[in-house]
């Protein structure tokens, strides 16, 4: 039978500890909600019908992932080499 030793006991309880702060329940609502807000940019610009994404379109997927992620190396400022090539 599998037990769970004491240590692994204690990490788990950390975590669940972790899971319950307001910032990551606040960015967990937030990425579900991007998820949904995605999907329908997606549905709209019938992108699984087969059609491409404008130049745009990257642009804004790529800010809301910014926005998400605070990831600056997806963050377009300026030069937008990034997506054109």
């Amino acid at each position: 039978m599998f037990k769970l030793t004491n240590e692994q006991i204690d990490e788990i309880n950390r975590f669940k500890i972790i899971l319950q702060e307001p910032k990551l329940l606040e960015w967990y609502e937030n990425e579900k909600q991007f998820t949904i807000d995605l999907n329908i940019f997606l549905k709209k610009k019938r992108f699984s019908k087969g059609y491409d994404l404008k130049l745009e379109d990257f642009y804004y997927i790529s800010q809301k992932i910014v926005d998400l992620f605070g990831n600056t190396q997806l963050s377009i400022r300026g030069e937008r080499s990034v997506f054109e090539s």
